[in-house]
Order: structure tokens, then C-alpha cells, then sequence
């Protein structure tokens, strides 16, 4: 995920945990919003193909060929690729994340331990018009 200096910079100064997770929180919304913009935007093109017919399909239908039929998502221009983080690769979030250093030797880093703490287990990549959105579930 791509660091924003200036807010780093911001909270690496005054360091405040409370406003690093508002801030964590609001970044992870505007992410969200966007990619679901992206989403809309691209069925409701889709959709125009089937203007005057009773059985439009659903969104979750064309979300699914988006993500399995490349040649579909190719006309559209949209990829969506997800796929699960490895234990090296959540241990690395799990680091960044809210009080890291006053946990980090209470317990093992386990999946168990990363699943408990809510620690993201899938990377999303969006792909739009040559733009990328990383985000994680």
C-alpha cells in the first residue's frame, strides 16, 4: 500500500495512536468508496446493453465474470484479482498496525493469533483504465 508522506510525516510527529487509527480508518473508507465507484460505474455500462429486457444481470453475476473470465473482463477493462496473504505477508501488516511494539512478545504470531486480532487475509487489486487500487480484507 502506498504511504502518504505528508500524513506519515503528521502522525510520525505528533504521535498519537488514536488519530493513527481515525486516519488508518477514514484511508481504508476512501479506498473502499472508490473501488465501489469504479464497480458501479462499470456494470452500469454493462447494464445499458440490456436496456428494455426483464432479466438484467445481477451485479454479483458480472462481478464473478470479471473475476474469472478474462476475456469478459478485457472488454471492460476491469480486473479484479484477490488472493490470500501469506503468514510472511500478514505478520508484515500485522506490524504496522495499532500497538504492534506492546503485543509483539505476548504471544505467538500464529494464523490463530492474526485471524483473533483481525489482521487482513486477502489482497484485492482493482485495475481501471491503467489506475491500480490495492486494498485488504
Amino acid at each position: 500500500m502506498k504511504k502518504n508522506k505528508v500524513i506519515s510525516d503528521w502522525l510520525d510527529k505528533y504521535n498519537d495512536p488514536e488519530i493513527d487509527k481515525k486516519v488508518k480508518i477514514k484511508l481504508e473508507e476512501i479506498t473502499k468508496g472508490r473501488s465501489n465507484q469504479i464497480i458501479d460505474e462499470v456494470y452500469n455500462k454493462y447494464t445499458t446493453k440490456y436496456m428494455g429486457y426483464d432479466d438484467v444481470p445481477s451485479k454479483e453475476l458480472f462481478l464473478f465474470e470479471i473475476k474469472n473470465n478474462p476475456d469478459f473482463s478485457e472488454k471492460w477493462g476491469l480486473t479484479i484479482e484477490e488472493r490470500e496473504l501469506s503468514l510472511e505477508e500478514r505478520y508484515e501488516l500485522m506490524k504496522k498496525l495499532d500497538n504492534w511494539v506492546s503485543v509483539h512478545y505476548k504471544e505467538p504470531k500464529t494464523m490463530e493469533y492474526m485471524d483473533k486480532h483481525n489482521i487482513p487475509t486477502k489482497l484485492i487489486t482493482m485495475t481501471y483504465n491503467d489506475k491500480t487500487i490495492e486494498s485488504y480484507e
